[in-house]
């Protein structure tokens, strides 16, 4: 019979019991916990309104500081850090933050299509202005907050900082920014500082930075000397590291042209992060020295080295083709046996061609100005074609800015801005659209108006947008061929809209400019300064005289 089985206080030791274990309801029973924080909050502290903003903000701005604060022998695994961190959180958390996020949108293929009108959002009052005692308005969209945080903080990276400041990072206003958070502006500072007095250079000394262990990454660094100075690659800043990453790869860059494309679709309330992109925009597009997307693409070649090694493929291909012509030629099989292997290498060489041919396009991130110009033409018309909440002032004030510093930049582009026959058409169809929409209305609204046109978005802009798109449109064709379809459609959309005085009015006006420049241009004529005016003034002179 054996042993009995040893005895245990959950009852006999026996080959069943062990492998299904009798249930002991008291302990298996899951009971409420209440979370409680590790560290109990002092008397003083104020409770966070918003945790999930709080902790979303945190969350941004350590991905950026502990990248940093990490010290590694190859300085490029700095920017390695960054970029697995990054790659999480867009796995993880933006498909939530965004969820109308379109992966299909890229700057290398750009899709062009005008947007749709959006309907107005439901804006409520969630408090009032403490100074002004002015309303403060909100959507109840989800994570719309969420939105702008991760909005702001990838402006932060691209708009340069004033010197002695740091970049605004999400998060921390309050609290004094971390050392290495506010090198990355000195760093901007002395590197100009630098350019201008070369002389100065050799007197500086400079200290190597002490390490630091990996214990030691939330501490704050004083920046040494060299970090301040130095411009070689041992101390890149916060910023260049984000920017490096950021402009390393074609889908990097797409992302960041989507998440600002998102900034465009924004409500009106959170028209204070539109604002940030629309200067990011108008810096990139003003600026000579471009950053490195907006630079012409170059032709990708692959050189044989970035290839893995093949050996002998040529000298297959070429046993192939005579064993084939042999095999014609004597009705013999003799390349059969060489077919398969040959056909399985030149196919993962085929692959391997395909791969490095892939890389190299992925790293190759030059997408060129035009590019950039009608993603943003075409991405910043949204902010006209969001209907309007004409009845709450606040709102009506901030769309119409919003609108005339996007107008500011189109006038900018059309007259100091070289653009392709593919980018003027994008900016001429924008702007009828554009026109049309925020000026098109029944005749029974449009009296409704009459004597309050400041009440409404169509009012204020009806003198801007006509004077952009009729100034846009001369331009035009002074540099590139207009076809006879998009002249139809000037037409067209100007007839439907001729009950705006401001349509007559700008008309006059920028013919009357059009006729004085011709007249200097091709007859040396000043029209403020004619001849026979001079004459007919002498000849009222005389007959007063008499």
């Amino acid at each position: 019979g054996g042993f009995s089985a040893p005895q245990s206080e959950h009852g006999p030791r026996t080959l069943d019991n062990l492998i299904n274990p009798p249930l002991n309801l008291q302990e298996t029973q899951v009971t409420i916990e209440e979370i409680t924080p590790l560290v109990p909050p002092q008397s003083g502290d104020k409770g966070q309104e918003d945790l999930t903003s709080y902790f979303l903000e945190a969350l941004l701005k350590y991905i950026v500081i502990q990248v940093k604060s990490l010290e590694w022998k190859n300085k490029e695994n700095q920017e390695r850090g960054f970029s697995f961190l990054f790659s999480h959180f867009k796995k993880y958390y933006l498909p939530y933050i965004f969820p109308n996020i379109c992966k299909e949108n890229s700057l290398y293929h750009p899709i062009l299509d005008i947007p749709q009108m959006r309907p107005k959002p439901h804006y409520v009052v969630i408090k009032k202005d403490a100074e002004t005692n002015e309303a403060i308005y909100c959507t109840k969209e989800p994570f719309i907050k969420a939105r702008v945080i991760v909005i702001r903080w990838l402006v932060s990276f691209w708009l340069e900082p004033k010197p002695h400041t740091g970049p605004h990072i999400p998060g921390m206003e309050g609290e004094v920014l971390p050392k290495n958070i506010q090198r990355a502006a000195a760093s901007l500072v002395s590197r100009e500082e630098s350019k201008n007095d070369n002389a100065d250079k050799t007197d500086r000394t400079t200290e190597p930075e002490q390490s630091h262990s990996n214990t030691s990454t939330l501490t704050e660094r004083e920046p040494s000397s060299s970090s301040l100075c130095s411009i070689d690659e041992e101390h890149l800043t916060d910023i260049e590291i984000v920017r490096r990453v950021f402009s390393s790869k074609r889908s990097n860059v797409n992302f960041v042209t989507e998440i600002f494309r998102q900034a465009f679709l924004l409500p009106i309330c959170e028209a204070a992060a539109m604002r940030k992109v629309v200067k990011v925009y108008q810096e990139w597009i003003q600026q000579e020295e471009k950053p490195l997307f907006m630079q012409e693409p170059e032709e990708i070649v692959i050189t044989s080295s970035d290839l893995p090694c093949i050996e002998n493929v040529t000298d297959h291909d070429i046993s192939m083709e005579e064993g084939e012509k042999r095999e014609e030629e004597n009705g013999t099989n003799t390349a059969d046996h060489v077919r398969n292997s040959s056909w399985a290498k030149n196919g993962s060489y085929q692959g391997a061609l395909h791969n490095a041919s892939e890389e190299a396009t992925e790293q190759n991130i030059r997408a060129g100005t035009q590019a950039v110009l009608q993603v943003f033409i075409i991405n910043s018309s949204n902010i006209f074609l969001l209907e309007p909440a004409n009845e709450i002032k606040n709102l009506l004030d901030e769309h119409t800015d919003m609108c005339k510093r996007i107008l500011n930049i189109y006038r900018y582009m059309v007259v100091q801005v070289s653009m392709d026959k593919k980018t003027w058409e994008q900016m001429l169809l924008v702007l009828l659209r554009v026109t049309e929409s925020v000026l098109k209305m029944p005749s029974q609204a449009f009296l409704q108006f009459q004597g309050k046109k400041n009440m409404t978005l169509a009012g204020r802009l009806a003198g801007p947008l006509f004077q952009t798109l009729i100034v846009a449109w001369i331009k035009a064709n002074l540099n590139v061929y207009i076809s006879r379809e998009l002249w139809d459609d000037l037409l067209s959309v100007l007839s439907s809209l001729t009950y705006w005085e401001e349509l007559a009015t700008e008309w006059s006006l920028t013919m009357e400019t059009l006729t004085k420049v011709l007249a200097r241009n091709l007859y040396s004529l000043d029209l403020s300064d004619l001849p026979l005016d001079k004459l007919s003034e002498q000849k009222q002179k005389k007959k007063k005289k008499k």
